[in-house]
């Protein structure tokens, strides 16, 4: 599997995936699919992203055939800009462990010193992987959405880079790796 930054022109695939009933309604705050002008403008904003800060989510490829994004985008989380992890593959790609390849990907290539990710509530499988990749629940957020379909219960998770201990001397005690920042 192979990844690469996302572009305007992946606005179809982007509608496409998150038009999925099986995709769309967990990750999406109003639980709507995306319909054309939103996937143009998201993909619009992931591709400004790249350009403006040299990394953020890639579209990930198996095979010849888009199988999901995943990577990181700036957001805001109680005020503050943060690095957020984000990831979304189609149904045929998932249970396969593509999302954890493209995150770790993630991960090893921009080693941010902190990262965050916002779930919500009834996102098991989002929950597993993340927690997996070395993600530590954070608490919980408000709920959003539209008072007419229930707003939903968002879980917060972080995940800080550990440090590397320092190399051993030949014949030193073993040493403990330092503490997370």
């Amino acid at each position: 599997m192979s990844g690469r930054p996302l572009a305007e022109s992946d606005a179809p695939f982007l509608r496409a995936l998150f038009a999925d009933p099986a995709v769309g309604p967990l990750v999406s705050a109003e639980r709507r699919p995306w319909d054309a002008a939103l996937a143009a403008e998201a993909a619009a904003d992931y591709a400004r992203h790249w350009r403006r800060r040299g990394w953020g989510l890639r579209l990930w490829i198996e095979g010849g055939r888009a199988r999901g994004v995943a990577g990181f985008n700036m957001c805001e989380i109680g005020g503050v800009e943060a690095v957020e992890a984000s990831f979304a593959f189609v149904p045929r790609a998932q249970g396969r462990g593509l999302a954890e390849e493209a995150m770790r990907a993630a991960l090893d290539e921009l080693r941010p010193p902190v990262v965050w990710a916002v779930i919500h509530a009834d996102n098991a499988p989002s929950e597993r992987l993340l927690r997996k990749l070395g993600f530590a629940s954070a608490g919980a957020l408000p709920a959003e959405g539209p008072e007419e379909v229930a707003p939903r219960a968002r879980l917060l998770f972080v995940r800080a880079a550990q440090r590397e201990a320092p190399p051993r001397a030949p014949g030193a005690g073993a040493r403990t790796p330092g503490p997370t920042t």
